[in-house]
């Protein structure tokens, strides 16, 4: 049986792989090489799983999530690497990387793995149009080679310089599939919170919480300000979410580790042993001082003023905006700047073996679904174990490999 992939990603090359024993098995890349985006995943250093691994790491539709993920191995994805000659190494905070630390030994290993099966790859080949017809997939009109199966792993919207532009939705919308909104994810905040341009490069170990249905959101680590919001660690894990829900602000707490009394009394007992210093000095060695004019000035606190002129009142206004700074998101970064896409092809017109409800045969995997993961290795353990299922259905269904 013939097999069309559309897309050389991470899905579609484990796909190509996993299958190529056991079926005719042809990949179509837009690009001019597979695998492109790999190289800059993790900084380039590919992160490709994580110590921690959970339902709670993915997100998107929560139903068709809650049906696949009981029964899926979500440890799968990592051991396909291991085994195409992955040795890999694990961070303090969990992520899982290649030994070498780059992104290249993930993608030569990739090469190798494919030179060592039949298996067809037409390079600068986009595919712009599939029919089916006599059950029967059709792509870009070449009826002279129609395909038994076709799987769909063409990528999302996210990093555009590389392929994934987003124009390959209309291949499943216009076979009668659902898109959902989509926004970019693992991304910066836009923002128009006051004095920015002042607060432009001022780097934080803090804490950004929001509210959510009920539920209290916290994310601890670097937050830096840039010239239009915020960036960082803590806020690439936790835009995907804000992003999603249509969180309209955060809150950042810029000491978590000292709570609002404890801040109060530090600021009292400035007061009390330096009087006459200058206001300007009452959060000097606390935290960054461009940060501590920023909220001298929301505040309207005249830094010339001695310190025995501050009330309580004052100390609590500066105690409570250091531990509850609000940011207003206007938006996420651009799609050139996101690493993943939250949204994409509804997975709700999917089975739990990610086949067509509409289509025998048609399958849909990765990044190309309105699924996605959290910050840390989850959106490529998801394009892994997505693309693997599919391969276990089709080996059980065709083969008769799997009992």
């Amino acid at each position: 049986m013939k097999v069309a992939i559309v897309g050389g990603g991470v899905s579609g090359i484990t796909l190509s792989i996993l299958l190529a024993d056991f079926f005719d098995v042809t990949v179509f890349e837009k690009n001019n090489r597979i695998l492109k985006k790999l190289l800059v995943t993790g900084n380039g250093r590919c992160n490709f799983s994580n110590e921690i691994m959970t339902r709670e790491n993915f997100h998107g539709n929560e139903k068709f999530l809650d049906e696949f993920i009981k029964s899926a191995d979500l440890r799968a994805g990592e051991n396909f690497l291991n085994s195409i000659g992955i040795v890999s190494t694990t961070d303090e905070r969990g992520r899982k990387y290649p030994m070498s630390l780059q992104a290249n030994s993930v993608v030569d290993a990739y090469l190798s793995a494919v030179s060592e099966k039949n298996i067809s790859i037409r390079l600068d080949t986009a595919v712009e149009d599939i029919a089916v017809k006599n059950n029967k997939f059709i792509i870009n009109y070449d009826y002279a080679s129609p395909f038994d199966i076709c799987i769909l792993a063409p990528g999302s919207m996210s990093y555009p310089q590389f392929g994934t532009d987003g124009t390959s939705y209309k291949l499943a919308t216009n076979l009668n599939h659902r898109k959902t909104r989509i926004v970019p994810g693992i991304t910066s905040l836009i923002s128009n919170i006051p004095f920015l341009k002042e607060l432009k490069g001022v780097k934080i170990d803090g804490e950004l919480s929001f509210n959510f249905d009920g539920k209290i959101y916290s994310y601890t680590g670097d937050i830096l300000f840039t010239e239009n919001g915020i960036s960082g660690n803590t806020v690439f894990e936790s835009s995907s979410i804000i992003l999603d829900k249509k969180i309209n602000s955060v809150v950042l707490d810029f000491i978590p580790n000292i709570s609002e009394d404890d801040l109060m009394d530090m600021l009292n007992e400035r007061k009390t042993n330096f009087p006459k210093r200058k206001v300007s000095w009452i959060l000097n060695g606390i935290i960054h001082k461009k940060l501590a004019n920023v909220i001298l000035k929301i505040l309207n606190l005249y830094i010339n003023k001695d310190l025995n002129e501050l009330t309580e009142s004052d100390f609590k206004n500066i105690s409570k905006l250091i531990k509850n700074f609000n940011v207003n998101v206007l938006s996420g970064g651009s799609w050139k700047q996101s690493q993943v896409t939250v949204g994409g092809i509804d997975s709700s017109d999917l089975d739990i073996n990610f086949q067509s409800k509409f289509i025998k045969n048609l399958f849909m995997v990765g990044e190309y679904l309105d699924i996605y993961g959290d910050c840390g290795g989850y959106n490529i353990t998801f394009a892994l174990i997505s693309a693997i299922r599919v391969c276990e259905f089709l080996r059980r269904k065709y083969a008769g490999t799997i009992s």
